[in-house]
């Protein structure tokens, strides 16, 4: 069955069906017009939960203050190294855990020297402060000091570079997590991050070679 042959008849099914395909084309584009808007809006969400707002030096300065008694020392009456090291993990591990705000992990030590003992009956003075701030890492430099409480007199002892990873639950796992980025407003605060980033150039070498 052929359309009719009143003109008037034709053109008006001509524009019904003008007016219907107009209709979808609208729906359609304002569908398109959607999603666009909700990929654009996912997109903005997602980087506002995947960036984090620049901290500080000074944001996560950590100081901690230990005194040497006989179960710290060595056969010769001054405080192990091992334990300084633990002293050195701890105070690095809160300085760190500031900076990132989350849980850290100790990631490696770097660039570890001794230089005085400490002896029993003396104090030891922990200065921790962030270097660099990487992906999802931070380094901490730890300065330790020894101080003889009754007169004052403060001399350096050992110093240590330590490398965390921030920790964050997914899906009831562990993984890394992004870390603050690190604000240096000083010459010192930049020349430590330079060469915090030269170490983990030196890091990473190693490891690949390693492998």
């Amino acid at each position: 069955m052929g359309f009719p042959d009143n003109p008037a008849h034709t053109h008006g099914v001509t524009t019904r069906m003008r007016a219907s395909t107009m209709r979808v084309y609208w729906s359609r584009r304002r569908e398109t017009v959607l999603w666009h808007e909700l990929s654009w809006y996912a997109v903005r969400m997602s980087m506002s939960l995947t960036t984090v707002a620049p901290r500080r030096v000074g944001e996560s300065i950590t100081t901690m203050t230990e005194y040497v008694l006989p179960t710290h020392a060595n056969a010769l009456g001054t405080v192990f190294g091992g334990q300084v090291l633990a002293w050195i993990d701890l105070c690095a591990a809160i300085c760190a855990q500031r900076h990132a705000g989350r849980l850290a992990v100790t990631a490696e030590f770097d660039d570890v020297s001794f230089r005085a003992p400490i002896a029993v009956g003396q104090v030891v003075l922990l200065h921790a402060k962030v270097t660099a701030a990487f992906r999802t890492s931070v380094e901490i430099l730890v300065d330790v000091h020894g101080e003889e409480p009754q007169s004052g007199r403060r001399w350096p002892c050992a110093r240590a570079f330590v490398t965390f990873v921030a920790i964050e639950d997914v899906g009831g796992e562990r993984k890394p997590a992004l870390v603050p980025p690190l604000v240096t407003e000083t010459d010192e605060e930049r020349l430590l991050c330079a060469e915090a980033m030269e170490r983990r150039t030196r890091r990473l070498s190693r490891r690949k070679c390693s492998a």
